[in-house]
């Protein structure tokens, strides 16, 4: 065991490692960020996630001055880069509202540094995992908050909303924001290496399936449907999980069957079959049909540059998102504008599928590949049915792809797996044993 040994002692604090300061910041921002205590504690008048963005992305550029060579911009992120510059391009070309054009555009474009902080600081599989849980659990926060101000009770007239406002704010966006995590939920409990900690994680899973419902979201039901499909593809059935299927099944019929909130099966129905009145409804369905109908003219009629990034709503003459993120994009950034954002869900899927080809047989790369690939479906899904160009979000799953595509890379190394997968290691997990392979790459 003396590999092992001399393995721990590289990997004790010693060597420095210039991202970790960053990193931390990061950490903060995506509490900032996901949680927003400034709403739960009442400090709205202090910006706290302007705050933690400007001291992880300043303490980054210290380290990048001196060390230019850390700094990696993938694929993904040139697309991301050439879409805020195209929207930019755009603003005085606005025939709606350019001043509005320009202030959405800036706003939008502090997703940059943000993906791009993901991509290159979160270079371990440990440093990903947390800022996956952070985010997971910052959504848990928000649903228990709202949860117990609605009394664990809604109605057709009276959906669940966030409590906390902004993405969270209305029905739609919290059931997209809280499908995303699901995976999340489901590779945490296959982590957990304890009944009791498996047993907190499907209770939480079921919270957030229940907050799900509680919606009232279409769009949230079947981008939840297509997501935990895809979920239970990769992380139950293809690494032969079975018990993990079973127990998703019995959840989901509890949920469904149980817990369900009243008329919500009428509702789901009404996807299929729109002339289902569900409290009036209808006129929302003949609504959003109106918007994509509005966006696609609006598309046609200002091909290039679009009317401005979130001039839509100004237009529209309702103050009406267009309930679909492609066409939003189309419509506000001209057809350019959708190519790129195209090309930045290609290669975050691609990105996806490298990474597994090369991690065979790595099982936490593996995990997490799966996990995101089922969040990215979700994603996919949703974004027809919700307008979130703009937000945060869905770009933490690019960022997420471009890392962990880094990091399997680097864990694919064959010298180092067949060293770790030796005789002398037989005794470690398949966790442990993919934690021994990461440290190492960490110090060579």
């Amino acid at each position: 065991m003396d590999a092992l040994g001399a393995t721990r002692d590289r990997a004790r604090p010693g060597r420095k490692n210039f991202m970790s300061g960053v990193f931390i910041w990061l950490l903060v921002f995506f509490v900032v960020y996901c949680a927003r205590p400034e709403d739960i504690f009442h400090i709205s008048s202090v910006p706290l996630a302007k705050i933690a963005g400007v001291l992880a992305v300043g303490s980054f550029i210290l380290v990048v001055v001196t060390r230019p060579q850390l700094l990696k911009v993938g694929p993904e992120m040139k697309m991301l880069i050439l879409l805020v510059a195209w929207l930019g391009l755009g603003v005085p070309f606005s025939s709606v509202w350019p001043l509005g054009a320009l202030h959405k555009t800036l706003s939008f474009a502090k997703v940059i540094p943000i993906t791009l902080l993901i991509t290159t600081v979160v270079n371990s599989l440990q440093r990903l995992r947390r800022l996956i849980f952070v985010q997971t659990a910052s959504a848990i926060v928000v649903v228990l908050a709202t949860l117990t101000q609605y009394d664990f009770h809604a109605s057709e007239q009276s959906r669940l909303t966030g409590v906390l406002g902004n993405f969270y704010g209305n029905p739609n966006s919290l059931a997209f924001t809280l499908v995303l995590i699901m995976p999340f939920c489901m590779m945490f409990i296959i982590r957990s290496r304890n009944v009791l900690g498996k047993i907190l994680w499907t209770a939480i899973m079921s919270t957030v399936g229940f907050a799900i419902l509680m919606t009232y979201s279409r769009g949230g039901f079947l981008a939840l449907l297509v997501s935990g499909a895809v979920a239970l593809w990769q992380l139950g059935w293809k690494p032969r999980r079975f018990g993990l299927i079973f127990m998703a099944g019995v959840l989901a019929t509890c949920l469904v069957v149980v817990a369900g909130p009243a008329g919500y099966s009428k509702r789901v129905a009404s996807i299929i079959n729109p002339s289902v009145d569900v409290a009036g409804d209808k006129g929302s369905w003949q609504a959003r049909k109106e918007m994509l109908s509005r966006s696609v003219e609006v598309t046609a009629e200002h091909p290039i540059f679009g009317v401005g990034a979130g001039n839509f709503i100004v237009l529209s003459g309702t103050w009406h998102v267009t309930h679909n993120t492609y066409t939003q994009l189309s419509a506000e950034g001209g057809i350019p504008a959708l190519i790129f954002y195209l090309l930045i869900l290609w290669k975050t899927w691609t990105n996806l599928g490298e990474s597994g080809k090369i991690s065979r047989g790595q099982l936490e790369v593996q995990l997490l590949r799966g996990a995101l690939l089922a969040s990215f479906a979700g994603f996919l899904v949703g974004s027809f049915f919700d307008s979130v160009s703009y937000d945060f979000f869905p770009y933490f799953l690019v960022g997420y792809s471009g890392a962990l595509l880094q990091i399997a890379q680097r864990t694919a190394s064959p010298e180092l797996v067949d060293d770790a997968s030796s005789t002398e290691f037989g005794e470690l997990s398949g966790f442990e044993l993919n934690d021994l392979v990461e440290k190492r790459h960490q110090d060579s």
